[in-house]
């Protein structure tokens, strides 16, 4: 049995106009995650900045679709049946870990 997404067009051309190349429909998730299994999202987004993350929660809080960060993949198996909505990928200033001694404490900063 066949799987609907449930992006419409309009979301796709959204998506599409906000973040190029980034944005992958019906993206097979095996080769992002460590056990290489997984059936394909509907719209996985590699997402770089607060102004991106906010696009997409506008649009996925307003057409009420499923979002799942996906992280690195570890320790998740996704079904032959993928995920429907939205996938997200955080890089950019989300991947940066600051780490300083403050005092007697060490103080760490996740992007």
């Amino acid at each position: 049995m066949k799987t609907v997404p449930l992006l419409d067009d309009g979301d796709r051309d959204a998506l599409r106009e906000q973040f190029g190349e980034r944005a992958r429909f019906d993206e097979p998730l095996a080769p992002h995650t460590w056990w290489r299994i997984g059936g394909p999202a509907d719209a996985l987004l590699d997402v770089a900045t607060t102004d991106e993350l906010a696009f997409v929660l506008r649009r996925v809080f307003k057409r009420r679709l499923p979002m799942f960060v996906l992280g690195s993949g570890s320790n998740l198996l996704v079904g032959d049946g993928g995920i429907r909505g939205v996938v997200l990928r955080l890089g950019g200033a989300f991947a940066a870990l600051d780490v300083r001694v403050d005092g007697d404490a060490v103080v760490v900063e996740a992007g």
